[in-house]
C-alpha cells in the first residue's frame, strides 16, 4: 500500500498567534506616537494662540487704543490671559516707551505658557 502524506495548507493556531502578537505590539507603539504628536501639536497651537494674542495686542496699541485698554471681550479664549508693561527707552530710544506685551495660556493638568512680544512707542505727552 502506498500511502499519500497528507499536505495541508493554511495557518497552524501557533502562527496565528505569533501574528496576532506582533499586530498587538505595533498597535500599542502606534496609540504611544499618535498620543505624543496630538499633545504636542496642542502644545504648540496654543503656544501660537498665544503670540498672536500678544502681538494684536501690541498692534492695537500702534493704531492708538489707550495704553491701559483691554482687547475687546469675547476677542481671547478664557485661556490666554494679557499682560503689559512699559520701560522707558535707553540711548538712541529716549523719548519712547519699550512695550512688552506677555500672553500667559493656563490650562489645567498643563504647564503655563508665556509667550511675549515687543515694541518701542513713542511716549505719551503728558499735558499739565
Amino acid at each position: 500500500m502506498n500511502a499519500k502524506p497528507v499536505t495541508r495548507t493554511g495557518f497552524i493556531m501557533l502562527e496565528l498567534a505569533v501574528a496576532l502578537f506582533v499586530v498587538g505590539v505595533l498597535v500599542i507603539l502606534a496609540a504611544g506616537t499618535i498620543t505624543e504628536y496630538a499633545r504636542t501639536r496642542d502644545h504648540y497651537a496654543w503656544r501660537e494662540a498665544a503670540t498672536w494674542a500678544a502681538e494684536a495686542q501690541l498692534q492695537r496699541l500702534l493704531a492708538g487704543a489707550p495704553r491701559d485698554s483691554r482687547p475687546p471681550s469675547g476677542s481671547l479664549p478664557n485661556e490666554i490671559t494679557l499682560a503689559q508693561h512699559a520701560a522707558p527707552g535707553q540711548g538712541p530710544w529716549t523719548g519712547f516707551d519699550l512695550i512688552t506685551v506677555t500672553a500667559t495660556v493656563t490650562r489645567e493638568h498643563h504647564k503655563p505658557i508665556h509667550e511675549s512680544a515687543r515694541f518701542y512707542l513713542p511716549r505719551p505727552e503728558v499735558t499739565p
